[in-house]
């Protein structure tokens, strides 16, 4: 069993969810089956940030600055061979025309320009030597530090690339002693998306700390597109049970007030106009304004494999008005069926073909806290769902907040499928 992100609260769930636990989004299987894609290829690469930085030293070290420098200093000390071995020859032609009363003297002037040319010569080597010892190149520990970015090895890569969109996740493990802040692994991720990821449509890097479970739950997540970070999400949660988990001192215990409390009913019907549409009629006590999503699929099988799938038709929020909704669907399967096909064709390995299509389509009605409500519809339902009662009613989630209320009705109608 995988993981997936919840499309809503971006928490990751068990791909064989038909509801996020977190949020209560319902979910379609063609969008687990999409991340799926190519989940399982492995390669471990250094860090090409320390590469570059090893690189650029070694480069310096043997430029021609340097290079040149020693040259100069090997041109200088034979020049001098030179000048001495001339000055020589010309001191042997003024003895044999010279008297021996300028010998001396002579041999005075070239012993104090030998003197002032030595200590020229031991002063501009002094000065080169200076320049090059006070050269300090930072180490990648203190350009890692200062830039804030986390030391880590690539776990995994996963490639998810699918109908011509480049995808790519990345699963890093932090090499670290104490939790890091959010700062510092947002700064790591973009770091990486920074260095050869800019071209993926898509891209997101999973952070895990030492001895996590790479596929479990990520501590931080990543999101990008190809413009840069979209989103970064801190998972708590995710600490659970292992060695890094937040140990909470004292449980808050939220009472809700009795007289708030009310029990809901969702009365659902469907009616058939036609071979190609149908009236969905929702009648409620739920106040007016109240945000419903109402959603359409088919039940489908796939060769070899006994779990269902959904193949989603229709899907969009409504609002309750006179405590009714009422709307007409055109029942049309060519999106998902055709899509599906698709994926058979690219990734023939991972996604196998539809063995068996039901001839009835499943209409449902959810509630959730977790989606955008007015406020005075949650001072009626409470800011989390926390009044709602009744038959239909879900709890998903934990913390001191609460949790999130969700309630769900659904009904199967005949309408045989026609792609």
């Amino acid at each position: 069993m995988a993981l997936i992100k919840c499309p809503e609260c971006k928490n990751q769930i068990s791909e064989l969810a038909s509801i996020c636990p977190n949020c209560g989004f319902p979910l379609s299987e063609e969008i687990v089956s999409k991340i799926k894609i190519d989940e399982q290829k492995k390669i471990d690469e250094e860090l090409k940030a320390k590469e570059q930085k090893e690189r650029e030293s070694r480069e310096f070290i043997d430029s021609p600055v340097i290079n040149n420098s020693s040259k100069g200093n090997a041109s200088k000390k034979q020049n001098i061979h030179k000048s001495d071995f001339s000055s020589k020859n010309v001191e042997t032609k003024k003895e044999n025309r010279k008297a021996i009363s300028y010998i001396f003297i002579t041999l005075l002037i070239m012993l104090m320009i030998i003197i002032i040319s030595k200590s020229f010569k031991t002063q501009d080597l002094s000065s080169t030597s200076n320049s090059v010892t006070e050269i300090n190149f930072p180490t990648t520990k203190e350009a890692e530090k200062k830039s804030g970015i986390l030391k880590h090895i690539i776990s995994r890569k996963q490639d998810f690339s699918y109908l011509n969109i480049p995808r790519m996740a990345y699963r890093i493990i932090l090499d670290v002693n104490s939790l890091p802040t959010k700062e510092e692994m947002k700064n790591t991720a973009i770091t990486i998306w920074g260095n050869g990821n800019k071209n993926w449509k898509e891209f997101i890097v999973f952070i895990y700390l030492p001895e996590m479970d790479t596929e479990s739950t990520a501590y931080g997540v990543g999101e990008f597109n190809d413009n840069g970070l979209v989103s970064f999400v801190n998972n708590v949660g995710s600490l659970y049970g292992t060695k890094w988990e937040i140990k909470e001192t004292k449980k808050v215990t939220i009472e809700i007030p009795i007289e708030k409390l009310k029990e809901y009913v969702i009365n659902l019907s469907a009616i058939k106009i036609n071979e190609n549409q149908i009236k969905i009629s929702i009648e409620t006590d739920f106040p007016d304004g109240t945000n419903f999503l109402v959603s359409v699929g088919r039940i489908y099988y796939r060769v070899g494999e006994s779990e269902t799938y959904s193949g989603e038709i229709f899907d969009k929020d409504f609002s309750v008005n006179q405590r009714k909704i009422e709307t007409i669907v055109n029942v049309n399967d060519s999106g998902w069926y055709n899509e599906h096909q698709s994926l058979v064709k690219a990734v023939p390995d991972d996604i196998k073909p539809i063995s068996k299509i039901s001839d009835n389509i499943n209409i449902s009605v959810l509630y959730s806290a977790a989606r955008t409500q007015t406020d005075d519809v949650q001072k009626i339902l409470g800011t989390r769902g926390e009044f709602i009662t009744g038959k239909g009613v879900g709890k998903f989630g934990t913390g001191t907040a609460g949790q999130i209320t969700i309630f769900k009705v659904s009904k199967d109608v005949n309408f045989p499928f026609d792609k």
